[in-house]
């Protein structure tokens, strides 16, 4: 019988670059994130007053 740890392939090892670029991702996606909710309230402020 094979062990669990014989049958997974190896992780491959990041580079710096692709390890910053991956950190510099991840910062940006909750920022979005804030500024798309602000897009959609003031939207849906703007139909309010309407």
């Amino acid at each position: 019988m094979l062990s669990f740890h014989c049958t997974m392939a190896n992780r491959k090892k990041m580079t710096r670059e692709e390890r910053l670029a991956k950190e510099r991702q991840a910062e940006r996606l909750p920022q979005q994130r804030i500024k798309n909710y602000l897009a959609k309230y003031e939207q849906k402020d703007k139909e309010k007053k309407n």
